[in-house]
């Protein structure tokens, strides 16, 4: 008895690694990146701007208290600081300079946004709309996508960084 796999199977686990690598290309194309590893933080900056944006719109639209949009802007200034830092260190690797992996993970949160994260410090963002809005004549159904983009955003951050 052989443990060859039949043609059939091999051709379907080689189509299926053939697309696994150009979903690789096109995601590093996509995000300006050179390497795999890299992918996940840059589709979680876009998941956590792309939800923060758009709760900064939802409330300031619905004339929702200052404190609200306040935080929100709050995590979009961190946010930025973070996006800095993760592409000086994408482009310090694309120039050729040589970081060990500890350096690169120590760079990665220069800012400390992904150990805020992680401390639940921007948690307020998150559950505060669920209760408090509500009181506020907001729909909450305008309040869920974005929030849902930020707990997608931040939980592809924290398994990035192999915390969650």
């Amino acid at each position: 008895m052989s443990n060859e796999l039949p043609p059939d199977i091999k051709r379907i686990l080689e189509q299926t690694e053939a697309a696994r690598n150009l979903k690789l290309q096109q995601d590093k194309l996509k995000y300006g990146v050179s390497q795999d590893w890299q992918i996940p933080y840059a589709e979680a900056i876009e998941l956590i701007k792309n939800g923060a944006q758009q709760l900064h719109s939802v409330l300031k639209e619905n004339n929702v208290a200052h404190r609200y949009l306040e935080s929100v802007q709050d995590l979009l200034n961190d946010l930025e600081e973070f996006e800095t830092d993760f592409f000086e260190i994408v482009e310090w690797i694309e120039d050729g300079e040589e970081i060990d992996s500890d350096e690169i993970l120590e760079q990665i949160d220069n800012s400390g946004f992904i150990e805020g994260i992680n401390d639940d410090a921007y948690e307020h963002v998150l559950e505060l709309f669920y209760v408090d809005v509500n009181g506020e004549d907001v729909d909450t159904e305008l309040i869920k996508p974005p929030v849902k983009l930020l707990h997608e955003g931040f939980a592809r951050l924290l398994s990035a960084r192999g915390l969650a």
